[in-house]
């Protein structure tokens, strides 16, 4: 019982006995009336001082600051014992990640590639920390907001990964590769071998006579079907273009192949065309007069000076 408590209970038997007396004639009615007034303010002061507990019960859950969320702190803003300025909105006191087992990337796409970009879409990423690893995501977001930077107009497309073994930290720098189209069970050639011009000294007549009739019949019937709004087969996969591949013959000249290019990754073409299998040996390059060194070629073989130009397989 605190001293107001008290008073106020005093008050009460000061009335109880002051109307005691008062039947009996002892006291007067300013005597009662005095009596009666010292017991409510007492009583109101009791009520004020239960009032002043509540605020400051009130005061002291305010003090116990929860995070919304359950998650791990990435940044701390404040010290133990500083005072929060009352004057601020929403005081940013720690900066918290909710489930870093799940992660999002906000990747910036230029604005003429993010016409290729759809919610879902497969994404392969890498990080400055493993050099070594491809990680994988999906699409989560496109944001219609676009950003200005250098006259330069992006779009941000959220990627939504999962980081179950927690090696992907908050803020690091990702490279993003949107898969926008894929292909399997297809062959595959070396762009250096689709981009080797040889010597027309080095290359079967006979073999090449027959590439250029090849070649002539296909420009008219695709000559024809143009004229007849056919498409002339645009629009199929590795159909857009085309390109010449050199092997090899026993005679050591080389024979050219014409085949259909597709989907390229920067190192190797998807090609299809006639004669063309998989473990095919095509020409990479060839050495530009005799020499006694020996030049490494994009798959890892090599040409030796004094010869036909060697080959790389794919």
């Amino acid at each position: 019982m605190d001293l107001r408590e008290a008073n106020a209970v005093q008050a009460k038997h000061g009335l109880k006995r002051a109307e005691a007396l008062f039947a009996q004639g002892a006291v007067s009615e300013e005597e009662l009336e005095t009596a009666s007034v010292a017991l409510a303010v007492a009583d109101a002061q009791r009520r004020a001082a239960a009032v002043e507990l509540d605020r400051a019960r009130a005061n002291l859950s305010f003090a116990t600051i929860a995070a919304p969320i359950d998650g791990t702190v990435i940044r701390r803003d404040v010290e133990v014992g500083q005072t929060v300025n009352a004057g601020t909105t929403a005081p940013i006191l720690f900066l918290l990640a909710g489930d870093l087992t799940q992660m999002r990337i906000l990747a910036a796409v230029d604005e003429s590639d993010i016409g290729k970009v759809k919610q879902g879409q497969a994404v392969r990423f890498t990080v400055q920390a493993y050099d070594d690893r491809k990680f994988e995501g999906v699409v989560e977001q496109v944001r219609l907001e676009s950003t200005l930077a250098e006259n330069v107009v992006t779009y941000t497309a959220v990627v939504s990964v999962p980081n179950p073994d927690g090696a992907l930290l908050p803020g690091m720098t990702a490279t993003v590769d949107f898969i926008v189209e894929t292909v399997s069970d297809t062959l595959c050639a070396p762009n250096a071998a689709l981009r080797f011009r040889p010597d027309e000294a080095l290359i079967d007549p006979v073999a090449l006579a027959e590439v250029n009739a090849r070649r002539e019949a296909a420009k008219a019937e695709a000559g024809k079907a143009e004229a007849g709004k056919a498409g002339g087969g645009r629009g199929r996969r590795g159909g857009g273009s085309g390109g010449t591949l050199y092997t090899l013959n026993a005679g050591g000249l080389l024979v050219p192949t014409r085949v259909k290019t597709g989907l390229s990754d920067g190192s190797c073409t998807v090609i299809e065309g006639e004669g063309v299998s998989e473990g095919l040996e095509v020409v990479t390059g060839q050495l530009s007069g005799p020499t006694t060194s020996t030049a490494a070629n994009p798959l890892g073989g090599s040409t030796s000076s004094g010869g036909p130009p060697r080959m790389g397989g794919f």
